[in-house]
């Protein structure tokens, strides 16, 4: 009886350390899970705009993707609040194919830079970035990487036209 019972506090034990053991595992492993993927296109979609998605996405810490379907997007982008994104163009409008060589233009209506970043980490692959009033791509306190992309059409030599 007594060696029974010691039999069933072992067990007790090691089903106690396994869910212990689970529990980190799981919270562990969460912190490695897929980043967030957000999509955008001209109309029908998700985000119909660029600056929507960006909007959705959550400050600092959970890295996002948003991919953009090839299109003309007349807005002014604005990432702030520690953002870590990947805007990735190019895409088709069922998003099962890239090719960053799809048009896919931010227009930033030349009032304002076409794309502001600040403190934030970013990167942009296969935009054409144009039309900013201020530059294409201003930035400031942020890690910015630019792939397959073009910047050009741009205004005010002073601060930077395409890069400021």
């Amino acid at each position: 009886m007594i060696h029974d019972l010691r039999i069933r506090k072992l067990i007790s034990l090691k089903v106690s350390l396994l869910l212990v053991f689970t529990f980190f595992a799981m919270t562990f492993l969460a912190g490695y899970a897929h980043a967030a993927v957000l999509d955008v296109t001209p109309s029908s979609g998700t985000y119909n705009s660029i600056q929507d998605a960006i909007n959705a996405s959550p400050f600092g810490g959970e890295s996002v993707t948003i991919r953009v379907a090839e299109g003309r997007y007349n807005e002014s982008l604005n990432i702030g609040q520690a953002k870590d994104l990947t805007i990735e163009g190019g895409w088709n409008s069922t998003f099962t194919n890239r090719d960053t060589k799809r048009a896919t233009i931010v227009n930033g209506g030349s009032i304002m830079a076409a794309i502001t970043i600040y403190p934030s980490t970013v990167s942009l692959d296969g935009l054409t970035v144009t039309h900013g009033g201020s530059s294409g791509l201003w930035m400031s306190g942020s890690n910015v990487t630019v792939r397959n992309s073009k910047i050009g059409r741009n205004h005010n030599s002073l601060q930077g036209g395409g890069i400021y």
